[in-house]
């Protein structure tokens, strides 16, 4: 306990210090806030306009589930460029340049000062935007979701940033191995970007693909049916345990391939 403590407290001050710094340059703030709002609203477009010509996709996926799908994305994409883009981003330079040395000799644990120790303060347009929508799509279904519902949503939205991180995560690891990391960075959002589409949108082997081996389906159709109160037990305790495998796997990883860095002092 004294352990997550400790790494908590160093959390909030990477995070505090990481947004002073970003605030030192406030129109560099503003001017990326607004092309995350613009992209986001551009991606919303998109599904109003799908939508528009669809109808949805079946009972389940009418457009107001849709719009909670296009929200529970935005909260998920908007958390994973705040808590780590900067950084991950910043562990492949580093692997490349032997800079990590520093970062594995100071006593807390390698991987999460491998995760933690930027933020991006314009991302946070994105969660924003989300629960905006969310409230909206409820709105117009006239429904008001339970507190039960509304806990497990939140567990099952921790769970799906978590496979995001895994990925993510894993994609820069893989510089340990190889150099053209920079693409599968950019890869992985385009993955999660399949996420804003519900199971019945892909035929049945992108779907099963999906849901199981590259998970992004996951991230956003269970949070949205356990807000209405519509999801099994059985897929609840799924997905919980895919996140729960996607992050033993991306820490299992990370150690097999510290065995193969070489230090700048090596």
């Amino acid at each position: 306990m004294n352990t997550i403590i400790r790494h908590l407290k160093v959390f909030l001050y990477l995070t505090r210090y990481s947004i002073i710094r970003d605030l030192e340059y406030r129109v560099d703030v503003i001017s990326n806030l607004i092309s995350s709002l613009a992209w986001l609203n551009f991606s919303l477009i998109l599904i109003l306009v799908l939508n528009a010509n669809t109808g949805g996709f079946g009972d389940q996926w009418e457009p107001p589930q849709m719009l909670l799908l296009i929200g529970v994305w935005m909260i998920e994409n908007g958390f994973a460029y705040f808590l780590f883009y900067r950084t991950i981003k910043q562990l492949i330079s580093d692997v490349y340049t032997g800079s990590l040395d520093y970062l594995l000799l100071k006593p807390l644990d390698s991987q999460f000062l491998a995760s933690s120790r930027r933020v991006a303060l314009n991302s946070l347009a994105g969660p924003i935007e989300g629960v905006i929508i969310i409230s909206a799509a409820l709105s117009k279904l006239h429904y008001l979701p339970q507190i039960g519902d509304l806990i497990k949503f939140a567990v099952l939205v921790i769970v799906g940033l978590s496979i995001y991180y895994s990925l993510w995560f894993i994609a820069a690891t893989m510089s340990f191995h190889w150099i053209m990391v920079e693409n599968l960075l950019t890869t992985v959002p385009e993955l999660v970007a399949a996420s804003k589409f519900p199971p019945p949108a892909y035929p049945t082997g992108f779907a099963l693909f999906f849901s199981s081996i590259i998970p992004v389906i996951l991230m956003t159709s269970s949070p949205v049916r356990q807000i209405l109160g519509n999801l099994p037990l059985p897929y609840l305790i799924y997905t919980i345990a895919v996140g729960g495998l996607f992050l033993f796997i991306s820490r299992r990883f990370w150690f097999w391939s510290l065995k193969s860095y070489t230090s700048a002092s090596s």
